[in-house]
């Protein structure tokens, strides 16, 4: 289902355009974007979710975030439990991968092991992580032991 799924988003995303998106300039001339994003980023990261072996299963706590709002009220803390007790009662790994400045609030949740930055490294061509590139910081690969 997934590969149908996604291409079904890219032909949707070529049939109507987005107009926030980014576009190819002279300074940028293969910007990231919501549709490569996964492809771009895949030879920087995979090797932390398949490297020992027992990651290539696990649970992954994607996109969680708090409105600025309601932060300082421990809800990040009850989402990250919720997904931290699915994992353990599916004998699971949990990774995340910790936005900039916010390692210590994952630690404190019982991500102990920080494996890697997302925003670092060079593919096996010899290209630049384009995270790191764009100067954008963060990305702390983190796990559950």
């Amino acid at each position: 289902m997934l590969p149908l799924i996604k291409l079904v988003h890219r032909l949707r995303n070529w049939v109507i355009r987005d107009q926030s998106a980014a576009r190819p300039s002279d300074s940028d001339t293969d910007p990231l974007t919501m549709t490569n994003f996964e492809q771009r980023m895949y030879p920087f990261i995979t090797h932390h979710f398949v490297e020992p072996p027992y990651r290539r299963n696990h649970w992954s706590l994607n996109t969680l975030a708090v409105h600025p709002a309601y932060q300082n009220r421990g809800a990040g803390r009850e989402l990250v439990a919720w997904g931290m007790e699915r994992a353990r009662a599916d004998g699971l790994p949990a990774g995340v991968i910790a936005a900039k400045g916010r390692e210590m609030f994952y630690r404190r949740c019982g991500f102990d092991l920080l494996v890697g930055w997302a925003t670092e490294g060079v593919d096996v061509q010899g290209n630049k992580n384009p995270l790191g590139v764009r100067g954008i910081g963060g990305g702390a690969i983190m796990w559950t032991r």
